[in-house]
């Protein structure tokens, strides 16, 4: 019996992480969704990508009202080149606060991952508990039959 709450208490504490991802992932999308509706797209310029680190990030400039702005964006991908223009989206009250146009996309990684770890522990738990009880169906039987 203790090696079942045990085992369920793992289970549940899977759940609960899980489910932790998928509101962190709502909470993202909630955020960028307000922050791109707001926000004014433009093109901006890869001017540097950082080289000898395992995340690699591209260092991305735009000029709104003649005025350069620098940010280092947290995405890279194999194509990216010094040089190249990516569609960026830049707040208007604050054109320094700029992202790329898919950032918006990992809240959307959050929820799915997430999602796929509740329903993967869901139908465990579920064997688990039809498990328990055949087993226990089982241990019922062999103390019928000793009269």
């Amino acid at each position: 019996m203790v090696d079942v709450v045990k085992k369920f208490s793992i289970y549940i504490l899977f759940m609960m992480v899980s489910i932790l991802i998928i509101w962190t992932g709502i909470n993202s999308v909630i955020a960028n969704n307000g922050f791109y509706q707001n926000a004014i797209k433009t093109k901006g310029e890869i001017i540097y990508i950082s080289s000898g680190q395992k995340v690699k990030k591209a260092k991305v400039s735009i000029v709104v009202d003649n005025k350069t702005y620098t940010k280092e964006i947290g995405e890279y991908n194999s194509r990216m080149k010094v040089g190249d223009e990516i569609t960026v989206y830049y707040n208007k009250e604050n054109p320094n606060d700029f992202r790329s146009s898919s950032a918006g996309y990992v809240g959307y990684a959050f929820i799915v991952f997430g999602a796929i770890f509740v329903i993967a522990l869901g139908i465990r738990m579920k064997k688990e508990i039809q498990y328990i009880r055949k087993e226990r169906k089982n241990d019922r039987r062999i103390y019928y039959n000793r009269k």
